[in-house]
């Protein structure tokens, strides 16, 4: 099920700092998140207090390797996936 992506000021920030090379891999895989969000490779669970948020897999790009870090608008109904950040990520 398709659901629309929502960004946060956070991940709108470390969207713009991407170094331009890297932007279209990014962009890719949030194409992919927003059709298979439901998917188990698109849910690394990270457990942050009581709050649950979710992982994509490492987006390899020119210049580095991100993870984009969601969750859904309501858990229980999601209507779209809010965009929470996206993160530089080791190996």
């Amino acid at each position: 099920m398709r659901l629309p992506l929502e960004f946060t000021a956070t991940f709108a920030d470390s969207y713009e700092a991407l170094p331009n090379r890297d932007v279209e891999a990014v962009n890719r895989a949030l194409d992919r998140l927003e059709e298979r969000h439901d998917q188990p490779e698109m849910r690394q669970v990270i457990h942050v207090g009581s709050a649950v948020l979710f992982a994509t897999p490492r987006i390899y790009a020119p210049e580095g390797r991100y993870r984009v870090t969601w969750c859904y608008d309501d858990p229980a109904k999601p209507d779209s996936v809010v965009c929470i950040t996206v993160t530089s990520v080791e190996g």
